[in-house]
């Protein structure tokens, strides 16, 4: 009872509503949030009402900080959580309430003649008075706001449609029933005028109202889609401050705004424009970065358009771009991209070991998004890091794009052993796998026409592809690395016995040195496997027993070869098979010998 006559006409909460100390109006939003979401006050439902409508009163405050910061509380950003309930329920709250003052005390005339003034006078009061949904209050203020030459204002209104945008992705995330942004703003003021007129006896204890009841009414032109795109349009022209801070903020709620349901060629042509500024600092952009990050955990469905955006800030502004920050991008979209959208999401990382050099002088195409502007003469030694970088990321998740592990292949035993002819084998990995068989295209090509650090990364890269997958591909990485440590040209002057005085050790491609620790280990893994092979037919021929001598010897050849494939990337030791995924039946001693992890080649009765 005592919270209730706080916020009453005459209360203590009132006054503080026409002071002009600014951190107490701001205080007082803060205050009345956190009354209003008590969980004590659940079983009052009357108390929460007139403190929200305190706090929707505060949208209307003339102070621009204070506002934002009611605004903020409706949107359920008050604290320093991100509740994805709180956040979701504050675009409701938005989208559905209504703000209704309290009537202003009328004042009595003492004359007869200025009855009918005064009765003209209150309607108008009256008319201006009607119920105002918070939504169009809201958009109004901050598109006047957005009208400001103030950097500050500028700054925390875009700062406030970014905190929109994210309790409007969490409650699409939620599927929040009646989140329709086709009805219309005033359906509900408008169903509330034709209500009951007689509420004079607490004006407060129904100050907020949800539209509910009409959320399915669409008519009218002042739908909430239509002041969205109102205030959006207004939010895009901010983009020419010249304040970067301003204009990186502006991009953010830009991002934190967009529909997965609509187009993103504005925004990134929006995004492609503005990075043509040698202005931004690299902080700013990789915070940026971060907000794509953000916004695909609210939106898994944006994933492979948040990836083609990253990759204008990987071609506009390579050497201010962390390539941690981007990687940590790819991964976490490409995780979150599920199993349809794997593929696309690893494409969107390809496309970088397609982009062009940067071109020096040129002003045409700065706007490009597949042009890298040469405004940094270490733009090209920066784009070289990306490209290797994302090269690296291939290695270490095409599988995982593919679904492709060699502890999980479906090929038969044996199948890529007799598949000796190279254009088969290649025409059978492109229609088993596109996604592998399109990685391996990128890593060769990188590998052999590259910068001498890309080949590098390359080989690597295509050697750990090689461990993780089985046949044919690993046949296929197999066959390339040993051409590609051969070289074209000497391998051609060794086959004519011919020589120029010169020193011809060398490889064409110079990676001989490190491709040969490579290419042993795939040897011993190879070789390994044709020994056991033969050593099983030899059983069967012979139907001779295995001795626990035999059975040690593979099981030590087991564990050397899984110690050598562990130096160049990780595998699961209890899954991985190096000797290949064999199992031999023999129905003439029911002996079944199988891999069973660290224990080895062990017969099973």
């Amino acid at each position: 009872m005592a919270l209730g006559k706080l916020v009453l006409p005459g209360g203590a909460l009132q006054d503080v509503l026409h002071l002009h100390d600014v951190l107490a109006r701001v205080s007082l939003a803060r205050l009345c949030h956190a009354i209003s979401r008590a969980r004590a006050l659940d079983e009052r439902p009357d108390i929460k009402s007139q403190f929200n409508s305190v706090l929707y009163q505060l949208l209307l405050d003339p102070s621009d900080r204070v506002c934002f910061e009611a605004i903020l509380c409706v949107l359920g950003k008050s604290d320093g959580t991100e509740r994805t309930e709180e956040r979701a329920a504050g675009w409701y709250r938005l989208t559905r309430e209504i703000l209704k003052l309290p009537e202003a005390p009328s004042v009595g005339s003492k004359g007869s003649s200025a009855d009918s003034i005064d009765t003209s006078k209150a309607s108008k009061d009256k008319k201006t008075r009607r119920p105002q949904p918070l939504i169009k209050l809201v958009m109004r203020r901050l598109e006047s706001s957005f009208r400001s030459f103030s950097r500050p204002v500028l700054h925390a209104a875009a700062r406030v449609v970014q905190e929109m945008g994210k309790s409007r992705a969490a409650a699409l995330a939620l599927g929040l029933q009646d989140i329709d942004e086709r009805v219309n703003v005033n359906a509900f003021s408008d169903a509330l005028d034709s209500q009951d007129q007689d509420f004079n006896e607490n004006p407060y204890a129904d100050g907020a109202r949800k539209a509910s009841a009409v959320s399915s009414a669409t008519g009218g032109r002042d739908t909430i889609a239509s002041v969205l795109a109102s205030l959006m349009e207004v939010v895009r022209t901010t983009v020419a401050c010249e304040c970067v801070y301003v204009r990186a903020m502006v991009i953010k709620a830009l991002i934190w705004m967009q529909s997965p349901y609509e187009s993103f060629d504005e925004l990134e042509s929006i995004i492609a424009s503005e990075l043509s500024d040698p202005a931004w600092p690299a902080p700013l952009l990789n915070d940026i970065l971060l907000t794509l990050h953000a916004r695909f955990k609210a939106t898994p469905d944006m994933a492979v358009t948040l990836l083609e955006i990253a990759r204008i800030f990987a071609t506009k502004v390579p050497g201010k771009i962390d390539a941690d920050v981007l990687q940590l991008l790819w991964k976490t979209c490409l995780v979150g991209a599920g199993p349809g959208g794997k593929h696309t999401a690893l494409e969107a990382v390809t496309i970088v070991l397609d982009l062009p050099p940067p071109q020096p002088g040129s002003m045409l195409g700065l706007t490009s998004v597949d042009r890298v502007s040469a405004s940094d003469p270490k733009s090209a030694l920066a784009l070289q890091r990306l490209v290797q970088a994302a090269v690296w990321f291939l290695g270490e998740n095409a599988n995982y794009a593919a679904s492709e592990y060699a502890w999980e292949s479906a090929t038969p035993p044996g199948t890529a052993l007799m598949m000796l002819d190279t254009d088969k084998m290649v025409a059978a990995a492109s229609s088993r796998n596109p996604t592998l068989a399109g990685a391996l295209t990128r890593l060769q090509r990188c590998a052999f026409s590259g910068s001498w650090e890309v080949r590098i990364t390359a080989a690597q890269a295509l050697t750990t592809i090689a461990i993780r997958s089985g046949e044919p591909y690993r046949l296929q990485i197999y066959e390339f690395l040993n051409a590609l440590a051969e070289g074209g040209v000497h391998s051609q002057l060794s086959e004519m016995h011919l020589s120029n005085g010169e020193d011809q050790g060398a490889s064409g491609t110079g990676l001989g040195i490190l491709l040969n620790p490579m290419i042993k280990v795939l040897d011993e893994m190879y070789s390994a496997q044709d020994e056991l092979i033969r050593e099983i037919r030899n059983h069967d021929n012979t139907n001779k027993e295995w001795t626990d001598a035999e059975l040690k010897k593979l099981y030590e050849t087991h564990e050397r070869l899984l110690n050598l494939v562990s130096l160049f990337c990780y595998v699961p030791r209890a899954k991985y098979l190096p000797l290949g995924p064999i199992r031999y039946n023999s129905f003439s001693n029911n002996l079944v010998f199988k891999f069973i992890g660290i224990d080895g080649l062990l017969p099973i009765i």
